[in-house]
């Protein structure tokens, strides 16, 4: 039995491999790709600020304190998304300096 679930586990993986490996998905991915390293690099700074300065001043408690982690991550993924799609519009050589290369030009 534990064999049979196995197997049923490999197929699984390997169709939603071969699914993600499409050539829209491949676009989608490389685009993601580019972008998630100068979100990394971006959002430190500005999500310290945002934390601290919510927590001294709000000192929230119960649902909201629960919720808050997923709140200024989705924030911070937004602006920092916004910085990059405005940086690779504007000056996509300095993004490309400051990210490796790893920005690529649409087409």
């Amino acid at each position: 039995m534990m064999l049979l679930f196995r197997i049923v586990h490999f197929v699984m993986v390997y169709k939603v491999v071969v699914w993600l490996s499409g050539s829209s998905m491949e676009r989608l991915f490389s685009t993601i790709a580019a972008a998630s390293f100068f979100i990394y690099v971006f959002h430190e700074p500005w999500m310290g600020y945002i934390v601290q300065l919510t927590i001294k001043e709000l000192h929230p408690t119960g649902l909201v304190a629960y919720f808050m982690p997923l709140l200024f991550a989705a924030v911070t993924m937004g602006y920092s998304y916004a910085a990059y799609a405005i940086l690779q519009h504007m000056a996509p050589a300095f993004l490309n300096v400051i990210t490796g290369a790893r920005a690529k030009r649409k087409r």
